[in-house]
């Protein structure tokens, strides 16, 4: 008789308003076969020890409102079918061994079955053997009894010690790690990028002077300074500054709105002007 069997179990699973906000992501039934996994897988039923990642659903009923509460709680009757392992009498199974004392050793199946195998049933011709197991070998058990409770985490057995095996290759292909090979990436891929063309300086790029370069405020500034230095090399020669027609003096070119300088931008460009 093989220990893992497969049970059916039916089930009451309400979805709630917020889970049913994900209906439009998932379907009911991968909302139902979720809750029902987080509440039976990789523990005990009372069928036996459920495998993780072996449920299914094999009818449902309509989802509908519980009578008389007012939670907005949807409701449905599910059958399920899942893989459970139920150890029975005199079935010989290989595992690893997790703990050893005076007492005996502990040895665990897949984290579902943990085995005592008490010291003082070895007494005989298989003490010696018996004393030679260390921590972590396989070894073959024979189970003689077993007991669990619905939720339990493992199914707790007494068992026989038989003899010393090599790891199965399940269990050595799971513990290897796994390698991830590197590839180098091309020498082409890794060539230095030359520089843009834009980014050298143009041999015949126009010469711009300085009132081009500070612009109309610039352009401003010089004609206002260049009138003072010719009002002082007047006045310094005895001379008079210069007169317009009606007798007054003339002043020097007022700064624009456009050729001063922004000192807020916030507020625009400042109006300046020299008297």
């Amino acid at each position: 008789m093989e220990m893992r069997t497969n049970a059916i179990f039916e089930r009451k699973v309400g979805l709630s308003p917020k889970e049913l906000n994900k209906v439009g992501r998932l379907t009911i039934d991968d909302l139902l076969i979720e809750k029902i996994r987080a509440d039976i897988e990789g523990k005990c039923s009372q069928h036996g020890w459920v495998i993780p990642g072996t449920t299914r659903i094999i009818s449902r009923s309509m989802c509908q409102n519980e009578s008389g509460r007012f939670t907005g709680t949807m409701v449905s009757w599910v059958q399920i079918e899942s893989a459970v392992y139920y150890p029975t009498d005199r079935m010989e199974i290989i595992g690893e061994v997790l703990k050893k004392n005076k007492m005996g050793m502990f040895v665990t199946y897949e984290n579902a079955i943990q085995i005592m195998v008490p010291r003082d049933l070895h007494l005989g011709e298989m003490y010696d053997a018996y004393e030679e197991v260390k921590i972590g070998d396989y070894v073959r058990v024979e189970i003689k009894k077993s007991r669990f409770q619905v939720n339990d985490p493992y199914i707790l057995s007494v068992g026989l010690f038989k003899e010393v095996v090599e790891k199965p290759v399940e269990a050595a292909a799971a513990a290897a790690p796994a390698f991830k090979e590197v590839v180098a990436p091309p020498a082409a891929a890794t060539a230095a990028v030359p520089a843009p063309a834009s980014a050298a300086p143009a041999a015949d790029a126009p010469v711009l002077t300085d009132d081009e370069v500070e612009g109309p405020a610039g352009a401003a500034a010089a004609a206002v300074e260049e009138f003072e230095e010719e009002e002082e090399e007047e006045i310094a020669d005895g001379g008079e500054s210069k007169l317009n027609e009606q007798g007054r003096r003339i002043k020097p070119p007022m700064l624009t709105q456009a050729a001063a300088p922004s000192e807020n931008p916030a507020r625009g460009a400042t109006i300046g002007s020299f008297l």
